[in-house]
């Protein structure tokens, strides 16, 4: 069994992180996960978290994920990157940025939303262009009868029913994450 360690923002993003993880790489994947609860946070973190993951137990690979914010792609990489300590981990690292958030991966793809919610959606063919995803998917989820709150396990829901093809197809940054659970 492959164990993977995970350090994303917070807790919306890491049940479908882990999820999602899974689903690419296989079901037996372990994810050990530490939540950093904010954009800044995972920048000042996951040197010291990377560590304790590192200590605590022997992984395969970690990944460093993280929403856009006001960067690009690759300048947010860049900080991350300069941010590694001098002799690295025992472990590789992959950094992810998901441009715009998480849940512009959630809307890709409109029938994983529409067996969460019963809600049918129109097909978002570049849901990355959606300035505000997570604004998005809570006014869809509002139209559910009844309407469904977002929480963390709906977040799940969604990316357990998302086709990876299609996620893959429709978001240049979930492409890149899928390369990144892959590569080893």
């Amino acid at each position: 069994m492959s164990r993977f360690g995970l350090v994303a923002e917070g807790e919306y993003d890491v049940p479908a992180l882990k999820k999602l993880i899974q689903m690419i790489a296989g079901h037996s994947v372990e994810v050990i996960d530490r939540p950093c609860h904010g954009d800044g946070n995972v920048i000042k973190l996951f040197p010291s978290l990377l560590y304790e993951l590192g200590s605590e137990t022997t992984l395969d690979k970690a990944l460093v994920v993280r929403d856009l914010g006001h960067y690009t792609p690759g300048r947010l990489r860049k900080i991350m990157q300069k941010r590694m300590p001098d002799g690295g981990y025992s472990f590789p690292v992959k950094f992810v940025v998901i441009v715009r958030e998480l849940e512009a991966w959630l809307l890709a793809d409109e029938k994983a939303i529409a067996q969460v919610t019963g809600v049918e959606v129109k097909t978002f063919k570049n849901p990355e262009k959606i300035k505000n995803p997570k604004e998005r998917l809570q006014e869809i989820l509002s139209k559910a009868s009844p309407p469904i709150p977002y929480t963390p396990s709906v977040a799940m829901d969604i990316a357990e029913n998302a086709r990876i093809s299609i996620l893959v197809k429709r978001c240049s940054s979930f492409k890149e994450f899928r390369r990144a659970v892959l590569d080893c």
